[in-house]
């Protein structure tokens, strides 16, 4: 099994700032963002990673967004990829019922160890400031059938934590406009998160 340590940002709403100092501050061998980028800079300043990149759009995300990413193969929407060893699926937030569609499909024989996703599971971490739940219903089904190790997603700036959804541990980092990110370390079929702030 891989050993990896992935730094886990999501939301980052355009600061280029707070984006630059993770890259460089902290330690890692793959970066998965979780949406909201916002603006297509950021996507250069992916470029300045020491490892791999992978991101899935968010809901504030546009569609030019979405090519940049593509165009440099940081997109994971509806898509898989392998990654030191792990198998990595996202599900962005332009379209995530589409993209949930895709890896019903696609993940089907695979065995799936990382899902990515903007939107949190439905009763999952998905506690809004109002109240109400911000997570959608198709991925918690996904994460149930496919019981990934891991399932990496933001959105809900407020719902920052870890749980088990089964067997998966669900991350989010909270947003990193405001600092907030997560190492996840990966080893023999473990995973180990930690929460932090820059």
């Amino acid at each position: 099994m891989a050993r990896l340590k992935i730094l886990h940002v999501s939301d980052v709403h355009c600061s280029e700032a707070m984006l630059r100092r993770a890259l460089r501050e902290l330690a890692y061998d793959v970066v998965v963002v979780s949406g909201d980028l916002e603006c297509p800079s950021l996507v250069d300043i992916l470029g300045e990673a020491g490892g791999d990149v992978v991101v899935v759009t968010g809901n504030m995300d546009s569609g030019w967004v979405r090519e940049e990413l593509a165009s440099r193969g940081y997109l994971l929407d509806g898509r898989t990829r392998s990654i030191g060893g792990l198998v990595f699926a996202g599900i962005g937030g332009i379209e995530p019922y589409g993209d949930a569609e895709k890896l019903r499909v696609e993940v089907d024989e695979k065995l799936l160890d990382v899902l990515v996703s903007h939107h949190p599971p439905y009763g999952v971490l998905d506690e809004s400031a109002w109240g109400g739940h911000g997570g959608l219903l198709v991925i918690r089904r996904l994460v149930e059938g496919l019981q990934p190790l891991l399932h990496l997603f933001g959105h809900i700036h407020e719902a920052r934590g870890q749980a088990r959804l089964g067997a998966t541990l669900a991350v989010n980092p909270g947003p990193l406009v405001q600092g907030y990110y997560a190492v996840i370390e990966v080893s023999d079929g473990k995973v180990e998160a930690r929460l932090g702030k820059l």
